[in-house]
């Protein structure tokens, strides 16, 4: 049975010369996917604020971390990537005052690893963390940050508009 594109499950599939079957099959969406450095994990998140891990080989996903809800609409919480020896994911989520931070956890396949969670860089305040990049030795992290910016400006006089009296 062929299902209509639009009716399709949404799913995290691997790439290669051709789409491969997908990886996941959820009832809501799925974003952000990382693949581990030795390309055996991608590492997701799904619709209901979990970052999830599952095998290239396929099988079930696995709940890797519970994601608070984004306090706004640019933080993209779950955002991902692994530490190049795959022995840890670092991903945006809040820390225990509620601030947006990207923390640390250890990656074990088969394991809760909850407990290993950690800040790696908090929140300093002065924008919002929208995304970020681990060098290729696990030494550095870059940080990009959104910057929030309102003003009200006032421009006068404007040639060719007439004050109403």
């Amino acid at each position: 049975m062929t299902i209509p594109r639009t009716c399709r499950p949404f799913g995290a599939h691997l790439l290669g010369p051709t789409r491969s079957p997908a990886l996941t099959h959820r009832s809501g969406t799925t974003g952000l996917p990382e693949l581990s450095p030795d390309g055996k994990w991608v590492s997701f998140i799904d619709g209901d604020l979990q970052l999830s891990v599952v095998s290239i080989e396929g099988g079930d996903s696995r709940r890797f971390a519970e994601l608070a809800p984004p306090t706004s609409a640019s933080l993209q919480m779950g955002r991902s990537r692994w530490n190049p020896d795959g022995s840890t994911i670092v991903f945006v989520d809040l820390d225990e005052t509620g601030k947006a931070a990207l923390l640390t956890q250890d990656f074990e396949p088969n394991a809760d690893t909850r407990a290993t969670r950690r800040v790696v860089i908090a929140d300093s305040g002065d924008g919002q963390l929208e995304s970020f990049g681990i060098s290729p030795d696990g030494t550095r992290i870059v940080v990009s940050y959104v910057e929030p910016l309102s003003s009200v400006n006032i421009s006068d006089p404007i040639p060719d508009i007439a004050l109403v009296k």
